[in-house]
C-alpha cells in the first residue's frame, strides 16, 4: 500500500511517498509558491494547488512502484487560509500568518466584550480571525460571495473532491473555536466579521474521495483514493512522537519555535500570551498546550542564511551563556544569533512551566538537525532532549494518519538520540533565567497596556 502525506509549510512545500507503516519512501521539497498582493506577500491557491500536484506525481514516479496511492492527508500552517465562492473555486489569494496588516483589527477584537478565555488563545494579528475582520474592512464584497472558509492546509483536499471542512487543530488557530467544548464562539465569530465556515473535523477523518482528473490519468492514485484530514503540522509531527510516548512534550524547531503537549481537561485558565489550549491532534478527551515563538524572523534579522547555517552547524555553539532579552514578536531587533536562540531556549522554557506535569522532550523539526542548538536548549531547559532521527516528522505524521484511515491503528517508533546539557552552561542559565522571565512578563504586560480600548459592546 502507498500513502501520500502533504506538508504546506511556511517556508517550503513538501511532499512524502510512503507504505502502509508510515515509512517514508520518496520525498520532494520546493519552496513554498508565493506572489504579492498590494500590500505584501500572499499565496495564490490555484498556483499552489498545481506545485502539489506535480509534486505528489514526481514522488510517485520516481518510487517506480506502479501500485495506486491509497490515501493523502495535508499538514501545514495552521492560519492561512482563503474564500470559496458557490463552486468551490477560490475568490482569494491566503495571507500569511505571520502577515501583520490585521493588528488593528486583532487589537480591538481582544479588547471587545467578545474576548473569552474559552477560546484558549490570545487574539493576535497572525490569528485567521483578525483575518476575517481586516478581510470584511477591506473587501465586503469578496466576503459577500464567500460560500465557505477553507484553511490553506485543507484547501488540496476540499479541491479534489471532498466536501468542504476545516481540520480541528487549524480551527483552534483562528482564535474563535473553543476546545473545551468542541464548538465555535458564537460572540467572537461576529466580531471577527467570520465567513461561512465548513464542519470541523478531527485528524484522521476520511473527508471523501479523490476526484482530480490529473493524478487519476497518470495511475497515481484512483477515484477510490481516501482523502484524510490532517491539520497544523506542528501539532501532526507532534502526533507522531505521541504514538509511542503520550507524556512527550514536542519542541519542533523550524519557521517558528513550537512546543506542543496533550494534558487531562482543566478549568478554563486566564488567556496566556505563553501557551494557547487546543483541542487534542487526534480528538478524544483532554486539551494541547501550545506555544510558539517566530523563530526565523529573528534569525533572520541576526545574520544572513549563510551566517546562521554555519553558526548552528558548530557543536557547541560558539560563545559564551549571556543574558537573554526576550524576543518581541513582529518587532525582530538586532542582536547576535547566539543572544537569539538564548532568548528562543529561554523562551521555550517559560512555555515549558505552563505545561502542567511536562514529559520527555522531544525535539522535531528542520533545526533540531543541529546538535550545537540542541545543546544549547538542554542547557537552558535543563533538562535531557531526545530527538528523532527524521528529518520530515510532519510527513511522517500525516502519512500514518492516511494508513490509518483504510485500516488497523499503526504503532510509530523513531529511531531517538539523547542531547545532555553542558554543566556549566546550565548553571549560567539558570541564574540567568529569572531575570529572563522577569522582562519576558513586562513585555507581555506592556504589549496589553498598549492595547486600544473598544467601547463597550464593540469591536
Amino acid at each position: 500500500m502507498l500513502v501520500c502525506g502533504i506538508d504546506i509549510g511556511s517556508t517550503n512545500l513538501k511532499v512524502g511517498l510512503a507504505d502502509g507503516a508510515g515509512r517514508l519512501l520518496q520525498t520532494a521539497t520546493m519552496p513554498t509558491p508565493r506572489t504579492r498582493d498590494a500590500i505584501g506577500i500572499v499565496t495564490d491557491p490555484a498556483q499552489l494547488l498545481d506545485e502539489v500536484e506535480r509534486l505528489v506525481l514526481d514522488v510517485w514516479r520516481k518510487a517506480g512502484i506502479g501500485m495506486p496511492i491509497s490515501a493523502f492527508c495535508t499538514t501545514g500552517i495552521g492560519e492561512d487560509g482563503l474564500l470559496l465562492g458557490d463552486d468551490l473555486t477560490p475568490l482569494s489569494a491566503a495571507i500569511p500568518w505571520f502577515d501583520r496588516r490585521a493588528s488593528a483589527d486583532a487589537a480591538q477584537v481582544a479588547a471587545s466584550d467578545a474576548a473569552t478565555s474559552r477560546a484558549g488563545i490570545v487574539m493576535d494579528p497572525t490569528r485567521t480571525g483578525a483575518k476575517w475582520r481586516w478581510l470584511a474592512r477591506h473587501h465586503p464584497e469578496t466576503m459577500a460571495r464567500a460560500r465557505y472558509w477553507a484553511a490553506l492546509t485543507d484547501f488540496p483536499l476540499i479541491a479534489w473532491g471532498a466536501t468542504p471542512f476545516i481540520s480541528e487543530t487549524l480551527a483552534a488557530r483562528t482564535g474563535c473555536y473553543d476546545p473545551f467544548v468542541l464548538g465555535w464562539l458564537a460572540d467572537l465569530l461576529r466580531a471577527c466579521a467570520a465567513p461561512p465556515l465548513p464542519s470541523v473535523v478531527a485528524a484522521g477523518h476520511v473527508c471523501g474521495r479523490l476526484n482530480n482528473p490529473r493524478l487519476i490519468a497518470a495511475g497515481a492514485a484512483t477515484a477510490d483514493t481516501l482523502l484524510v484530514s490532517g491539520g497544523h503540522d506542528h501539532a501532526i509531527a507532534a502526533s507522531a512522537i505521541l504514538r509511542s510516548d503520550p507524556s512527550a512534550c514536542v519542541d519542533s524547531l523550524g519557521t517558528a519555535s513550537v512546543l506542543y503537549a496533550e494534558i487531562p481537561t482543566i478549568p478554563p485558565p486566564p488567556l496566556d500570551p505563553l501557551i494557547a489550549l487546543a483541542a487534542p491532534v487526534r480528538g478524544g478527551a483532554g486539551l494541547a498546550c501550545i506555544g510558539v515563538l517566530e523563530f526565523s524572523e529573528a534569525l533572520n534579522a541576526a545574520g544572513s542564511p549563510n551566517e546562521v547555517r554555519n553558526f548552528l552547524a558548530a557543536s557547541p555553539l560558539p560563545g559564551q551563556p549571556g543574558q537573554p532579552h526576550p524576543i518581541i514578536a513582529g518587532h525582530p531587533d538586532a542582536r547576535s544569533i547566539r543572544a537569539v536562540v538564548e532568548a528562543a531556549a529561554m523562551t521555550t522554557r517559560a512555555m515549558l512551566g505552563k505545561v502542567p506535569s511536562a514529559g520527555p522532550i522531544y525535539a522535531t523539526g528542520g533545526w533540531s538537525r543541529s546538535s550545537g542548538l540542541l545543546q544549547l536548549r538542554a542547557s537552558v531547559l535543563g533538562r535531557t532532549i531526545l530527538t528523532a532521527d527524521e528529518p520530515e516528522l510532519a510527513l511522517v505524521g500525516a502519512a500514518l494518519l492516511a494508513a490509518e484511515a483504510t485500516g488497523s491503528p499503526l504503532a510509530y517508533q523513531p529511531d531517538l538520540r539523547a542531547i545532555e546539557p553542558l554543566p556549566a552552561w546550565q548553571r549560567a542559565y539558570d541564574a540567568a533565567y529569572p531575570v529572563f522571565l522577569d522582562r519576558l512578563h513586562a513585555a507581555h504586560d506592556n504589549a496589553v497596556a498598549t492595547i486600544p480600548r473598544s467601547p463597550r459592546g464593540t469591536a
